[in-house]
């Protein structure tokens, strides 16, 4: 049949004694899941200060609504009735029913106390939302990259206009080759989904590869003036076209 959890055994002392011990525990988890969220907020702050950008302030309520959140369910019942009924010897295994009885408990209050103080500690909760400055910067990202496919778009319609079929295929392969690039920034500019994150990541790779594109560029430049295979001119002809792609791929960056 199934163990019966004998009270009368469960640490030697009357039910009420049991119940300071469930109701000890409980406090003592939410507040140790409180310190928990309050140490990695304050790390998060300080790589956000390192990096130099602005901090976006907690409230102390959603720190104590994260601490309530969490609640002590299947793992922990699972764990405590993995505890064998009886020791090698045959006797039974020492405070098992307390155990068990003790799980079960903190189970229940964590559950009843987050059901109750959760709808109190978020009514009227206002949630720490993205930095207005990098919204606004994602929306003019996002209409100026609409405004150059859509510029594309025309002068393509114009300078097709006036070609052979040779070279409307190869204005339209061009063409295409710009439009991909704003409808990647488009991507990138998007706020919610998996979408957006994939293409700003895709972005961030594709500007890195770009960069070290450039630099290549330069020491093999810089290569050709020592060898004397270029003239001052080309020189800072090219030199002056590596500077400018390295500065724009530099303050997309930032």
């Amino acid at each position: 049949g199934h163990a019966r959890v004998d009270l009368s055994q469960a640490g030697g002392g009357e039910l009420w004694h049991l119940l300071v011990y469930v109701l000890a525990i409980t406090l003592a988890l939410i507040l140790l899941r409180f310190v928990w969220v309050w140490v990695s907020i304050r790390f998060v702050w300080l790589r956000t200060l390192r990096r130099g950008l602005p901090l976006v302030r907690v409230s102390k309520r959603l720190v104590w609504a994260a601490s309530m959140a969490g609640v002590r369910g299947a793992i922990t019942l699972a764990g405590v009735l993995s505890i064998p009924l009886l020791m090698r010897d045959g006797t039974p295994f020492p405070a098992r029913d307390l155990i068990v009885f003790l799980a079960t408990g903190v189970i229940l209050a964590t559950l009843v106390l987050g059901s109750i103080s959760l709808p109190l500690l978020l009514k009227d909760l206002r949630l720490p939302g993205e930095d207005p400055r990098v919204r606004e910067e994602r929306l003019a990202r996002g209409l100026t990259a609409e405004a150059g496919i859509r510029g594309a778009n025309e002068a393509q319609a114009r300078i097709e206009a006036g070609e052979d079929e040779a070279g409307v295929a190869l204005i339209s392969r061009a063409a295409a080759r710009v439009v991909a690039d704003y409808q990647q920034r488009l991507a990138a500019a998007g706020e919610e989904g998996e979408l957006p994150v994939q293409a700003r990541r895709e972005s961030e790779c594709e500007r890195s590869l770009r960069l070290a594109a450039v630099r290549a560029e330069r020491e093999a430049l810089n290569a050709l003036r020592k060898s004397r295979r270029v003239n001052d001119e080309t020189m800072r002809l090219l030199q002056r076209e590596i500077d400018l792609a390295e500065a724009s791929l530099i303050a997309g960056t930032h």
